[in-house]
């Protein structure tokens, strides 16, 4: 015989038999994964305490020698030099307005995630606005009389359907690079730029003779287990998620075309950055908006100083 249940999970009588039965708070809160940037060490930074822009000079180097004669003048000789003077770009901004009803029904802290992920937002534009600069580096001719310009290795193989044929494009094309790097002088730390795919396939592929970037004539450093490389071929190799491959012209500073860049290479001292405010927060009520405005901040400058030092990897 059928009966009449009451089911105090229904609303209003009706619907799913568990709609009004608690949700139980994990106290979890899955988040997307935090976005780093990676150039931020590895080039020259001014902070400055106001003003618009800084500058960085620049020093060429002595190229001639005498022999001095008894008797005659000394015979004095010129080092060209110049400045590269970096702007700020502008006030760079990312803001949430949070309503207060949320904040107040909400059963977990959503307001430290937001400042987190705002900062994370401006870190990433930093670091794509630090590598176009390498890209626009490696395209210009020297400031300073007498020193070398920026370089671009194309090879169409870089992006060879065959993996062997790929591989071997790159290793001639890094060793180029090394080459060129070494005949400017530039014996600094060397950094090279990949997109994730690449450096994958740089760290896990090997030709006919059995070279690899993970091996003995590497320090046998790198690991695949880890899925990290070490040092290859004086670079120290980074997986750039951001790198510059598309192509941005239409940003508002930093515009470059890289619908054909495959990677960059560069020195701390080929590119730099100034600051007038590094990433900073603020949280304010705003009784009108019956919201809490976060606001993430920063006023920065990046340029190339060296185009020696900047390299480029295209296919043609």
């Amino acid at each position: 015989m059928a009966y009449t249940v009451s089911r105090p999970g229904q609303v209003n009588g009706a619907g799913s038999a568990t709609a009004l039965f608690l949700k139980v708070f994990t106290g979890e809160v899955i988040t997307a994964f935090e976005r780093k940037a990676v150039t931020l060490d590895k080039q020259l930074v001014k902070t400055i305490d106001s003003g618009i822009s800084a500058t960085f000079p620049q020093l060429g180097r002595s190229t001639s020698l005498n022999y001095h004669t008894p008797g005659t003048d000394i015979n004095a000789t010129v080092v060209n030099a110049n400045e590269k003077i970096i702007n700020i770009d502008g006030l760079m901004y990312d803001a949430k307005y949070v309503a207060k009803i949320d904040e107040l029904e909400n059963h977990f802290d959503a307001r430290s995630y937001y400042v987190n992920v705002m900062a994370e937002n401006l870190a990433m534009q930093f670091d794509q606005n630090v590598m176009s600069e390498v890209v626009l580096g490696a395209r210009a001719s020297a400031m300073v009389t007498g020193l070398e310009n920026g370089t671009v290795v194309s090879d169409l193989n870089l992006t060879s359907a065959t993996p062997a044929t790929k591989f071997t494009a790159w290793k001639a094309a890094i060793l180029a690079a090394a080459a060129k790097l070494d005949n400017a002088y530039a014996g600094q730390e060397r950094y090279l730029a990949v997109t994730p795919d690449m450096y994958y396939f740089l760290m896990t592929n090997a030709e006919s003779n059995g070279f690899s970037f993970v091996n003995k004539f590497f320090g046998g450093e790198g690991s695949v287990a880890s899925g990290s490389m070490a040092n290859a071929l004086g670079f120290t190799i980074v997986s750039a998620p951001n790198l510059p491959v598309t192509d941005l012209t239409a940003k508002a500073f930093h515009g470059v075309n890289a619908a054909k860049t495959q990677a960059i290479a560069w020195v701390p001292s080929a590119v730099g950055t100034v600051k007038v405010q590094d990433i900073s927060t603020e949280i304010n009520w705003i009784p009108e908006k019956l919201s809490t405005l976060i606001l993430t901040s920063c006023a920065m400058g990046h340029g190339y100083l060296m185009p020696g030092g900047c390299i480029e990897f295209v296919i043609p």
